[in-house]
């Protein structure tokens, strides 16, 4: 057995399929790494509400750290996960996890806060809002949602490097349409608005992505059509940024692409080659000119052609004396 737990009382209950070990020791490998006077736990793989094991850790930032996380099992479709944590730097933060999924939706809210920093005497936040939601007859929506009261939040307050190495947080909210078109075809749309929060650590300097609001994307496609395939993509967006009015190098305006192509896919048993043509015109409409772009409205068009093939071949083997069919 990899995981072990040794007590000196256990109580099972093979009603609740729970649990109760008095002087619970807990192994792995045969090493002991944990220990408690009293717990309870599940044996039948069902989530149970409950006290987590409790966290410690200690760094320069933070002074000694120890979190209480508690566990509460609301539905079969529903949880949440508080955590009390107490640092000796900063002071008292209360973390809170919530989530939930159902047949069309589903999602994920955190907020976490330090009521009162010792150190910065303010009040330091985090949120994180995600949410997908499918409405029916091809319409979908979702929303990401992310924030932090200051730029060194991470920094003074995260755990592990995915945390503390962000800097770009994702603020987007989309709305999406996908059906078939006639009997061979697929029509997609969506409609999205983003921007970032960019979070600035005075030691790496970040650099802040431009927002788009909003965007649309538009494909359609078409199968066998006279012997072809055709396709089409298109989109338009609004984009901005932060700093457009004080750095003469970043500047707003609109941005459209219109890319029509047909396809004519030649296929058999061991393999496929398949010519593409297509027609690719970006436009801009910009707020202003600059050294590096001198006109203000700018659009090309470009011939694109390409040819996809491949080759499949299948033969029958036997390895150890078993059958199997090899493709390469």
């Amino acid at each position: 057995e990899d995981w072990m737990v040794e007590a000196d009382e256990l109580d099972m209950d093979d009603n609740e399929k729970t649990g109760t070990a008095h002087g619970a020791i807990l192994k792995f490998l045969g090493v002991p790494i944990g220990y408690t006077p009293w717990g309870t736990f599940s044996y039948n793989k069902e989530r149970k509400t409950g006290f987590l094991s409790p966290l410690y850790s200690m760094n320069g930032r933070t002074g000694i750290d120890i979190s209480l996380p508690f566990y509460w099992n609301i539905a079969p479709n529903m949880d949440a996960t508080i955590k009390a944590r107490g640092m000796s730097k900063r002071g008292a933060m209360l973390s809170n996890e919530f989530r939930y999924i159902t047949k069309n939706m589903k999602g994920t809210y955190i907020f976490d806060i330090v009521p009162s920093d010792i150190e910065t005497k303010q009040n330091r936040n985090r949120i994180e809002l995600k949410h997908s939601h499918i409405l029916g007859k091809g319409w979908n929506y979702n929303f990401n949602y992310n924030k932090v009261s200051d730029d060194l939040y991470f920094r003074d307050l995260g755990k592990g490097i995915k945390l503390t190495s962000r800097t770009q947080l994702l603020q987007q909210a989309r709305l999406g349409y996908r059906d078939r078109l006639g009997k061979s075809g697929i029509l997609e749309f969506s409609a999205q608005a983003q921007q970032y929060q960019t979070i600035q650590d005075p030691a790496r300097p970040a650099g802040a992505p431009y927002k788009k609001l909003p965007e649309l994307l538009l494909r359609a496609t078409q199968r066998d059509v006279l012997g072809v395939d055709l396709d089409l993509k298109a989109s338009y967006a609004e984009f901005a940024h932060v700093d457009e009015k004080t750095d003469p190098n970043k500047v707003a305006g609109k941005r459209y692409t219109f890319f029509p192509n047909v396809s004519k896919p030649i296929e058999n048993s061991f393999g496929f080659i398949t010519p593409k043509f297509g027609l690719h015109h970006t436009g801009y409409m910009l707020n202003r000119s600059t050294a590096n772009i001198p006109e203000k409205n700018i659009s090309r068009t470009i011939p694109i052609m390409s040819l996809d093939s491949g080759i499949t071949a299948t033969r029958e083997t036997k390895i150890f004396g078993e059958g199997f069919n090899q493709t390469v």
